[in-house]
C-alpha cells in the first residue's frame, strides 16, 4: 500500500503539473480572447480590470472585487488579486479560471456563506490565496463538482455548519499542493470531504488542528491520496482520517545541527528538515515540498539562538551563539505539536561581567568587601592565591570567597581613602567545566569621602562694572549654580567656564565630586554702575534765613565717600569773593560742613565733580553750587 501511494501521490503532482503547462500554453495561444482580469482593493467594478493601476489615458483599471472579476473574465483566463483583504463570499465558478494571487492576498468570507462553488464542467486553479471564514451546509471555503486544484494556498477557520468538508466539501478531480488547511470545522472532513475519492490527491500540505481531529480528511467511496502531509507530529495520521484514506507515508519532522561542541565567540547552525517522510526517504523540494511560512520555535537551555524562523522549501534554519556560560546546551524545537530535542557542548572561559565598586568609579562611604559577579558559577583555579587588591600604602590583608557566580574579596579593616587596584590572574578562576579564565582581571577605583572644596573669584563684594566670574574645585567633578538666590540641585545650571554678571546677583553653588561628596557656597556681588546724585540740601537753594552758627548739610541718596577732589570742596563769602575756612566731615549720605559765617552775607557752596564717591568707587559727575544768605 505504501508503494501505492507513492505513485499515486507522485501520479497526481505529475498531472497537476502538466495541467498548469497546457493552461499556460492555452493562456499563451488565446491570450488575445482571455485577457488577464486584475482585482485590487483600491479598484472599482465599473472599471474594465485590464490594468493592475488605473491608467487615466487607455482608462483600464482593476476590479474592485473578485465576484465581478469572474463574471467578466474569459474562459481560460486569468484572475490576477494583488495583496489585501476582500469580504467577499457566493463566488460561482462555471467556466475554466485561474485565480493567482500575491503575499496577503486574502478573501474573507466573514462567517456568512461558502466563498467559491465550482460547478459541473468547471475548472477553479487557486494559486497564493488566502481564504478564511467561509461558512455553508457543506463546503465551508470551497464546493467543487468540477475541477480544483489548490497550490499553495491557505484555508483556515471555515466551518460546514451541520454539514461535510470544513475547508473543501468535494464531488469532481481535486488536488490540494503545498497549502495549509488548518482549524476548519465539519460533521465530517473537518478538513476535506471527498464523496468520492477517485481522482482525489492531497500531499505535500500541512493539515492540523480541524475538526473533528479523528477525521479531518473524510472519503466513503474510493481512496484519497494523502500521503506526504505534514499532520502537526510524527506519528501515524491514520487516526486523523476517516474510511478511503490513503496515509501510508507522511512527512516527519527531524532536528540535526552541524556541530555538537563550539567554543566562545563560535556558532552552530540547527536546521529543522521536513523533506523527509516516515520512511526515511528524501523528498527533493523541486518535485514538491511542504508549504512555506511554516513557523518553527526553537529554545536552548545555554547561548543564544533565534527563537522563530519559518519553513522554505521543506527546511529550516537557525543559529545558536555560544554565549557566556559552558556546559550542555539542551536545543528544543517545536512545530504544532511535535517537540524534537538535542544536545550540544559549549565551552566558554569564565568572565567578569560587573563589579563593585565599578571599574574606573569613585566610591563614598565605607567600604571593605568587593563583590564581583561573573559569567557562569566558578571554582577556585590554579592561580586563585594570586587574587590581590593594592592600596595607597600597598597590598591590603584579603580573604575571598566563592558561591555560584559571585567572587567576594573582604580587607582586614575598611578602605581609607585613596586609589585601589583589584587584581586576578589569570587561570585565578574557573567554571563547573574547568575552563579557566584566560587573561587577568584589572579593576581601579578611588574610595573618597573628603569634602570637595570650592573657590569663587571675585569674592563677594560691591562693583561699578561688569565682572568675570570664575567657579573652582579643588578636584574633578561637576558644579551647578544658581543665580537667583534659589538653592542649586544637579538639576540646576552645569558651569561649564567663567561667566559675566552685569547687575546686582546672588551666587549660589554645588559641587559634586565623582564619589558623590558635595559642597556649597554663596557669593553676592552688587553691581552698581550710577554716580552719587545729591538728594536734598540744608539750607535750600536761594535761602536769606540762614543761621550764622548752622551747619551746612548735603544729602546724597547713597552712602558717600571722599573723592579725588574732596579738598576742592570750598564755602564762598559772594561779597568779598573770599574763601571760607571751613571744616569738612562725611556721615553716611551726608556732607557736612562747618564754619563761621557773618549774617546779612550772601554764601555760596561749590561742590566740584569727584569730590564724592560711593562705596564701589563711582564719582559724583557734576559740579553743584548752592547758594543762601544768612540773618
Amino acid at each position: 500500500m505504501g508503494i501505492d501511494g507513492v505513485n499515486t501521490s507522485l501520479l497526481g503532482l505529475i498531472c497537476f503539473g502538466i495541467f498548469l503547462m497546457i493552461l499556460s500554453c492555452a493562456g499563451t495561444a488565446n491570450a488575445a480572447e482571455t485577457p488577464t482580469i486584475y482585482v485590487n482593493c483600491h479598484g472599482n467594478d465599473s472599471w474594465n480590470g485590464l490594468a493592475a493601476s488605473y491608467n487615466s489615458t487607455t482608462h483600464n483599471g482593476p476590479k474592485a472585487t473578485l465576484k465581478n472579476a469572474v463574471a467578466t473574465v474569459k474562459n481560460n483566463g486569468t484572475i490576477e488579486v494583488a495583496s489585501g483583504c476582500y469580504r467577499e463570499n457566493g463566488i460561482y465558478i462555471n467556466q475554466d479560471i485561474t485565480i493567482q494571487g500575491h503575499t496577503n492576498t486574502v478573501v474573507d468570507g466573514f462567517n456568512s456563506d461558502r466563498i467559491f462553488t465550482v460547478d459541473k464542467g468547471a475548472n477553479l486553479t487557486l494559486i497564493n490565496m488566502i481564504m478564511v471564514n467561509g461558512k455553508s451546509i457543506n463546503g465551508g471555503a470551497i464546493y467543487n463538482e468540477g475541477t480544483l486544484n489548490v497550490f499553495n494556498c491557505s484555508i483556515t477557520n471555515c466551518k460546514a455548519v451541520n454539514g461535510d468538508g470544513g475547508a473543501i466539501y468535494n464531488l469532481g478531480y481535486l488536488n490540494v499542493s503545498m497549502s495549509r488547511l488548518n482549524n476548519n470545522q465539519a460533521a465530517n472532513g473537518g478538513a476535506i470531504y471527498c464523496y468520492f475519492g477517485y481522482n482525489s490527491f492531497v500531499n505535500y500540505n500541512q493539515i492540523t488542528n480541524n475538526q473533528p481531529l479523528a477525521g479531518e480528511i473524510y472519503c466513503p467511496f474510493g481512496v484519497v491520496d494523502a500521503n506526504f502531509n505534514w499532520w502537526g507530529s510524527n506519528t501515524d495520521p491514520s487516526d486523523l482520517v476517516n474510511y478511503g484514506v490513503n496515509t501510508t507515508s507522511w512527512m516527519v519532522m527531524l532536528m540535526k545541527v552541524d556541530r555538537t561542541t563550539i567554543g566562545e565567540g563560535c556558532s552552530l547552525n540547527v536546521t529543522v528538515d521536513m523533506v523527509h517522510d516516515n520512511f526515511n526517504n528524501y523528498h527533493d523540494p523541486l518535485n514538491g515540498h511542504l508549504p512555506d511560512g511554516m513557523p518553527v520555535l526553537f529554545n536552548s537551555t545555554l547561548g543564544i539562538i533565534q527563537p522563530s524562523v519559518n519553513t522554505k522549501n521543506g527546511l529550516c534554519t537557525t543559529t545558536l551563539k555560544s554565549g557566556a556560560v559552558s556546559g550542555t546546551a539542551l536545543i528544543t524545537s517545536f512545530m504544532d505539536s511535535q517537540v524534537l530535542n538535542t544536545t550540544i557542548k559549549i565551552n566558554v572561559t569564565p568572565k567578569v561581567q560587573s563589579q563593585t565598586p565599578p571599574n574606573k568609579s569613585h566610591f563614598k562611604g565605607k567600604i571593605k568587601t568587593l563583590t564581583l559577579q561573573l559569567s557562569e558559577a566558578v571554582q577556585a583555579g590554579p592561580n586563585y592565591g594570586g587574587i590581590s587588591l593594592k592600596g595607597p600604602t600597598g597590598n591590603v590583608p584579603i580573604t575571598t570567597n566563592i558561591f555560584d557566580n559571585i567572587v567576594t574579596v573582604t580587607g582586614a579593616f575598611y578602605l581609607p581613602d585613596g586609589n585601589y587596584k583589584l587584581y586576578l590572574p589569570f587561570n585565578s578562576l574557573m567554571d563547573v567545566s574547568n575552563n579557566c579564565m584566560n587573561q587577568s582581571f584589572y579593576s581601579n577605583f578611588t574610595v573618597d569621602n573628603r569634602v570637595p572644596k570650592l573657590t569663587v573669584t571675585p569674592v563677594s563684594g560691591y562693583y561699578n562694572g561688569t565682572k568675570t566670574v570664575t567657579i573652582k574645585m579643588d578636584e574633578i567633578g561637576t558644579i551647578y549654580y544658581t543665580l537667583d538666590n534659589s538653592t542649586p540641585t544637579n538639576l540646576s545650571k552645569k558651569y561649564i567656564g567663567p561667566f559675566k554678571l552685569v547687575k546686582t546677583t546672588i551666587i549660589r553653588y554645588l559641587g559634586v565630586d565623582l564619589a558623590g561628596n558635595t559642597s556649597t557656597g554663596k557669593a553676592t556681588y552688587t553691581i552698581d554702575k550710577n554716580p552719587p546724585t545729591i538728594k536734598y540740601t540744608s539750607p535750600k537753594m536761594m535761602n536769606t534765613h540762614v543761621s550764622t552758627r548752622s551747619n551746612l548739610e548735603i544729602y546724597f541718596n547713597e552712602a558717600i565717600f571722599r573723592g579725588i577732589n574732596f579738598n576742592n570742596i570750598r564755602v564762598t563769602n559772594m561779597g568779598t569773593g573770599k574763601p571760607v575756612p571751613t571744616y569738612k566731615t562725611l556721615n553716611g549720605n551726608a556732607l557736612i560742613l562747618q564754619n563761621k559765617k557773618a549774617g546779612h552775607t550772601w554764601y555760596s557752596i561749590i561742590i566740584p565733580r569727584g569730590s564724592v564717591k560711593d562705596k564701589v568707587g563711582n564719582q559724583f559727575k557734576s559740579n553743584y553750587i548752592l547758594r543762601f544768605k544768612t540773618v
